[in-house]
């Protein structure tokens, strides 16, 4: 249909970032610009530390060609010609209309092919409780988990999942080793869990009790936000020199616990154990200043997020010169793209900060080391990070 200068423009799709997921109002969806995808995260994520304002949003958006976290691209101010056009005849009128119709069938359509996409699971999964705390989760099953353990619930409510008739043990499994890793808010072990007879409950175990976790949580909390408007942070502009300021950060405050996983081979007393796990938090990391690789990655994933970065911590292993060893990093998404950084290995001591892990792509030779496993992520969404 002709605008108001009698060209014809057709409506365009919204740009590719992170959109109100069509089905769920609590979560966000990545539409690539075509279609929506797989990855999901929960809404909770973007406006946390008061930084995310219009102003650093459109510096990212600057990075990516694109909309950052569902905000639009600035809409130019029409020429007085074309505003003359659009006040004076009734074309440009039928124009925003023929979109905004577009729009709506674009969204019916999107809410009807994921609706008709979800498993019966899916359509049945509760929200959960009420959270104070980042939720990092990759679908229905792991968000509801999350924010259940993250509220430390002595049993969780597994029946909806039970009646769905859902390969339930195995989802489950699956589903909570990933929370456990990409949740540093959750302090509960993976592993360790039981379900009820029948299937209907979750019985987890948590790794402290419920006033000593939320001391920790309280804690860790604290740190991230006092990291996130230190000068160095607040002042970056642009999502690379974000990940390098928080990269920086972590190291400058954090030592590397070396003998952590020997520790963990002939840990027998209890305070060995208690130092064993502790490195491997984000609260061992920014706020007791030890940590093992996985410390090192829950740190830069909770302060990451802080500053409006997508970002996942990657478990595997990797032969550092000498053996190969359990380790960790992350992964961050740069236009689209799911990038390497490993904060650990670049943490040269007395040298400081090294960028030799810093943004590193798939493909490069310096990967060869190391080979991520299946722990930290759905099975099914492995892929989606080239993992």
């Amino acid at each position: 249909m002709p605008g108001g200068d009698g060209q014809v423009r057709r409506p365009r799709l919204p740009d590719a970032g992170w959109l109100p997921d069509p089905s769920r109002l609590d979560m966000e969806r990545w539409w690539d610009g075509r279609r929506w995808t797989d990855r999901t995260r929960g809404r909770e994520v973007r406006t946390r530390w008061g930084l995310s304002d219009e102003a650093a949003l459109v510096d990212l958006e600057r990075d990516v060609g694109g909309a950052v976290g569902g905000l639009s691209p600035a809409v130019p101010e029409p020429s007085p010609e074309v505003r003359e056009g659009w006040l004076q005849g009734w074309r440009g009128g039928f124009a925003l209309v023929g979109v905004l119709v577009l729009c709506m069938l674009v969204y019916a359509s999107a809410v009807s092919g994921r609706l008709g996409s979800l498993s019966a699971w899916e359509l049945q999964a509760p929200a959960g409780p009420a959270v104070e705390y980042p939720v990092f989760a990759a679908d229905s099953l792991s968000l509801y988990l999350a924010r259940s353990l993250m509220v430390q619930q002595p049993e969780i409510d597994l029946s909806w999942l039970s009646r769905a008739g859902a390969d339930e043990e195995q989802m489950v499994a699956d589903a909570m080793l990933a929370v456990v890793i990409q949740n540093p808010y959750v302090f509960a072990d993976g592993t360790d869990w039981t379900l009820t007879a029948g299937g209907d409950s979750l019985v987890p175990t948590y790794l402290y009790d419920s006033d000593e976790a939320e001391r920790r949580r309280r804690e860790l909390q604290a740190e991230v936000t006092g990291i996130v408007h230190s000068d160095a942070v607040s002042q970056a502009t642009g999502q690379v020199a974000l990940a390098q300021a928080v990269h920086d950060a972590i190291i400058a405050r954090v030592t590397l616990d070396e003998g952590s996983l020997a520790v963990a081979d002939s840990a027998t007393g209890t305070a060995q154990v208690a130092a064993f796990t502790q490195a491997q938090q984000a609260y061992g990391a920014l706020v007791q200043g030890r940590a093992s690789s996985l410390g090192y990655a829950q740190a830069f994933q909770v302060l990451a997020d802080a500053v409006g970065l997508t970002t996942v911590v990657v478990t595997g292993s990797a032969y550092d010169g000498a053996e190969l060893a359990a380790h960790a990093w992350n992964k961050v998404q740069m236009s689209g793209v799911w990038i390497t950084v490993d904060v650990a290995w670049d943490d040269g001591g007395a040298e400081g900060a090294l960028d030799d892990w810093f943004l590193v792509p798939d493909g490069d030779p310096r990967l060869d080391d190391r080979a991520p496993d299946s722990s930290w992520m759905l099975d099914e969404r492995l892929m989606a990070y080239g993992a």
